[in-house]
């Protein structure tokens, strides 16, 4: 929550949804039409505005949200609301998302916010414009990975040794050649996924890979979050579909098209 020692009066603050160009010269408050929430409104400075909603502050008090927290229900409700508004802007404009529960005491908070950061906040819109966000995950058989890891000449020539050795020597060897192969999965789940990543990356502005790990008979090779202009959406597509084709056992799944939430961290000191 970012406050200051004043408020706008009634214990009301002002919810961020996030951060767009300012879309006209009309004065400060007006109501941001077609939202899922009537009462949103603006905070105009400069180039840009702040969407946002007036709300109690008694609501978004650390003690009180974080009881509230436990309760499932109501967490994904105000979190689905959170998204919904991003989401509804998004289609139009572009947009920096704000923070789930970023909240400022008063509106001279918001435009004094805006006008510290107006160039890197108006570059970063100009970057986004156009775009959304895919995530992605991609995924090889366990059996696939393993086939690709054992094919290292050292595994081989171990095996060979094995098989040929005492049974004492053969037991070292045998441990030996578990943590080659257990290296050599490593290495192949690596490869893998950077050969996917650079394959659907040259679709995307901006990309970002997390790391990946096993899904029950499948390796998960590949988790990362495209940034995509919507002009280039059916080349990734493609790419996405026939994934399998390129690199064979490879499957890919993903889901958006999503606000860009992993390409719009707003800067230090900005709404």
């Amino acid at each position: 929550m970012t406050s200051d020692a004043s408020t706008d009066g009634a214990g009301r603050g002002w919810y961020l949804y996030g951060v767009v160009r300012r879309p006209g010269p009309q004065g400060q408050g007006r109501r941001v039409v077609g939202l899922p929430l009537p009462e949103i409104e603006s905070v105009e400075q400069g180039d840009l505005a702040a969407v946002v909603r007036p709300v109690a502050l008694s609501e978004f008090d650390p003690d009180v949200v974080r009881r509230r927290a436990e309760d499932v229900a109501w967490l994904e409700s105000v979190v689905q609301g959170h998204n919904d508004v991003i989401a509804a802007i998004h289609e139009n404009s572009a947009i920096l998302p704000a923070k789930f529960g970023s909240i400022y005491a008063c509106r001279d908070d918001v435009a004094a916010a805006l006008e510290g950061a107006q160039d890197t906040l108006r570059q970063r819109l100009d970057s986004l414009e156009g775009m959304d966000e895919w995530a992605v995950r991609v995924r090889a058989p366990r059996s696939a990975i393993d086939e690709r890891a054992s094919q290292a000449g050292a595994i081989r020539e171990l095996e060979a040794e094995v098989a040929a050795a005492t049974p004492g020597r053969a037991y070292f060897l045998q441990r030996q050649m578990e943590r080659h192969l257990a290296a050599r999965i490593d290495g192949a789940v690596a490869e893998l996924g950077q050969l996917a990543y650079e394959d659907l990356a040259r679709f995307a502005a901006e990309s970002e890979a997390n790391p990946s790990g096993a899904v029950g008979d499948e390796v998960e090779v590949l988790k990362a979050a495209f940034l995509v202009s919507r002009q280039d959406v059916e080349g990734f597509l493609a790419a996405l579909h026939t994934l399998g084709d390129r690199i064979p056992g490879l499957t890919a799944s993903y889901t958006g098209p999503w606000p860009p939430y992993s390409f719009a961290t707003l800067p230090e000191g900005a709404p």
